[in-house]
């Protein structure tokens, strides 16, 4: 049995934070760490009627990515994440990092991104 805690929250932030809507488009941005909480947001974003893509991160990938990464890859933006953000009505990101200095011996400045308004 879910702890009732988790179920709280996830209905929290399905229902009041996102306020989602039979048929709109959700993406759940998270890694395994924080599987309880996924599963529960899931399963009440699909109570919702809402159609849900899951971007599960690999631990330590994004350190692996920017240390070894061109300038053409830092460049490049896939045509699928473009998309998502352009199309999609709501994201939630769960952090649960296992390595929370992950990035902080890279020595590259970030470029800036553009930040799509839900």
């Amino acid at each position: 049995m879910p702890d009732p805690r988790v179920s709280r929250l996830a209905k929290v932030l399905i229902h009041y934070s996102l306020e989602l809507k039979p048929g709109q488009q959700m993406v759940l941005r998270t890694n395994p760490l924080a599987d309880e909480l996924n599963l529960a947001v899931y399963a009440e974003a699909i109570k919702a009627g809402a159609h849900v893509f899951i971007v599960n991160a690999i631990p330590g990938a994004q350190e692996a990515f920017y240390k070894n990464a061109s300038e053409a890859q830092l460049d490049y933006v896939s045509p699928i994440t473009r998309m998502v953000y352009e199309t999609f009505d709501a994201m939630l990101v769960i952090g649960a990092e296992f390595n929370t200095r992950e990035l902080s011996g890279i020595n590259r400045s970030p470029k800036p991104i553009q930040i799509y308004p839900w």
